[in-house]
């Protein structure tokens, strides 16, 4: 890429199957091989990571009874997980939605254990859930399910924080400023997208809000080195000079570190999506809160947009 294109461009690129896209890994290892950054083809570089699943939450159709049964539900647990159901009328379907967050608590709980996400855990790994609803008319319903008998169940993710490689350097983060709502990633290996800035993104310590369908999710990209974490996948559209080397310095900025195997997979498996012309790009002018890039009135630094 020799000069400023389009994200339609790239996409232009990916379609007809000639699209140079690099991993975090590949970027690194051509810089630390000597590469000029400013000679790197490059449109679309990919960068994976780990970040914390507290902080989530899932919206589960959970099938409690047959259609008529009753109006209402006031309360509904899972696995005795307390979850909250939502305003819309399914329940004359015998279906409720049921918000449960990963932070969900239980009275009388071990000290550091979240019953929430053992139990969005559990969802994931196609255990059998069990179910228990109590309606407006105070009939009380029980049922058990399994993730693959869901029409629906959506994953959202309120605080994901950008690892500090992707944290803003003291010049402008042109690199994050090309992620916009509405921009699509993987998480967990199902497709999903970018809602928007995380609940306490600020400058220096940046975070976004994900949502993906749980229904798509591998179980296995949640666990890290005996640690449970969400499976992140980012792929970046490199529109221009200053893109790509604000890119190549945050990933070359931090001492060498092995990239961990997972972060390498799920990259590597995104890469192959875009180059088979089976995952392309998001087009948006809608900047994140906090993540946009605005020219300095003192000089030739640019800063964020706080």
């Amino acid at each position: 890429m020799d000069s400023a294109q389009s994200v339609w461009e790239i996409n232009g690129k990916i379609l007809e199957r000639r699209a140079v896209v690099l991993t975090e890994a590949e970027i690194r290892e051509a810089l630390r091989a000597g590469a000029d950054p400013a000679a790197l083809p490059l449109d679309v570089a990919v960068v994976a990571f780990g970040a914390g699943f507290r902080g989530s939450a899932a919206m589960l159709l959970v099938p409690v009874a047959g259609r008529g049964v009753f109006t209402r539900a006031e309360k509904i647990t899972l696995n005795g997980v307390p979850a909250y159901p939502g305003p819309a009328p399914n329940e004359r379907l015998g279906v409720v939605d049921a918000l449960v967050f990963a932070d969900q608590t239980l009275e009388g709980q071990a000290a550091g254990t979240f019953p929430g996400e053992k139990l969005l855990l559990d969802f994931l790994s196609d255990m059998e859930i069990q179910a228990e609803c109590r309606s407006a008319e105070g009939g009380l319903y029980r049922n058990a399910f399994t993730r693959a008998q869901l029409e629906f169940a959506r994953f959202v993710s309120y605080n994901t924080f950008l690892p500090d490689r992707l944290q803003a350097p003291e010049d402008c983060p042109a690199a994050l400023a090309m992620l916009r709502p509405g921009s699509k990633v993987l998480l967990n290996r199902s497709p999903g997208i970018i809602v928007g800035s995380g609940t306490r993104s600020r400058p220096g310590r940046m975070s976004l809000s994900l949502s993906a369908d749980m229904l798509e999710m591998d179980r296995r990209c949640l666990d890290r080195d005996g640690e449970v974490a969400l499976s992140v996948v980012i792929p970046i559209p490199v529109v221009d000079a200053e893109v790509k080397r604000c890119l190549c310095a945050a990933l070359d900025r931090l001492p060498a570190r092995p990239i961990p195997a997972l972060d390498q997979e799920m990259a590597a498996y995104l890469k192959g999506l875009i180059l088979d012309g089976s995952f392309n790009l998001t087009e948006s002018s809608l900047p994140l809160r906090g993540f946009e890039c605005r020219e300095n009135p003192g000089g030739g630094k640019a800063a964020f947009e706080a």
